[in-house]
Formats: C-alpha cells, structure tokens, sequence
C-alpha cells in the first residue's frame, strides 16, 4: 500500500499489512472538513482485498464519521471489494456517519447500481456534492 497523506496531521496512520502472496495496494488519503478521501488508483482483485479490506477497517477504526472511496481509476471490483465496501458502509452508518463512492467509471458504475449500491449510499460524480453528503 502506497499512502499519500495530506492535511491529515497525524490523525489517520495505516499501517500495511504486507504478506508475499498479496500485492501492495495503491492509494491516497487526504483529509478534508473531517472527511476522509480514499483515491484508489488500481482495480480491486483477489491480490490486493485484504489490503483494500485493512485500509477501509483501519479508517473507520479511526473514528472517522465521512469517507469518501474515489474509484475514477477503478475498472474492475471484484466480489469481495464490494463486500468490503457494504461492511465499511454499516460500520459508519451504526456511527450515524457515510461512505460515499466518487467518479466511479461506467463499468464500475454498472456493478454498483446492479447490486443497488446507488439506493442505500450516494454515488456521484461530483466531488463538491460528495463532501456535501459526509457533512
């Protein structure tokens, strides 16, 4: 996992967790307003879930009450990327707090509203708009 941190002064650290048989995942964290910006920049797959799975876990952990998962350079979820999306998603909503998907690309897009991720969370592609819906 590459982690990119900006403006979060210390208060979210992922930690990797590196195993030989699992890719290291590739993303960014930026925090804004309290709200939590995941940018995944590689597709979700069977090397790189429990990564994927750790980052989203680590990030509730955390305390936080917004998340933002920008999937614009997303192609491809596998199965259990979306189960792991649905369990952060319960996690924060318990807490009266949101995950929210961002640019999804149309194949990814597809997939969501198939499984009716766009009736139970907001999936946009405007990043003013999901800021918004974590405050």
């Amino acid at each position: 996992m590459v982690i990119s941190q900006k403006g979060l002064k210390g208060q979210l650290e992922l930690q990797p967790r590196r195993s030989a048989e699992f890719e290291i995942m590739e993303l960014s964290v930026e925090e804004r307003q309290g709200v939590t910006f995941l940018r995944l920049c590689e597709n979700i797959t069977f090397s790189n879930t429990r990564e994927f799975k750790d980052v989203l876990d680590q990030t509730v952990e955390a305390g936080v009450v917004g998340i933002v998962l920008d999937m614009e350079q997303v192609s491809f979820i596998n199965s259990t990327g979306i189960g792991i999306i649905a369990a952060a998603f319960n996690s924060l909503k318990a807490r009266q707090g949101t995950l929210v998907i961002l640019r999804p690309r149309p194949e990814v897009a597809r997939v969501l509203k198939i499984i009716g991720f766009d009736t139970m969370m907001h999936v946009t592609n405007d990043e003013q708009k999901a800021l918004d819906f974590c405050l």
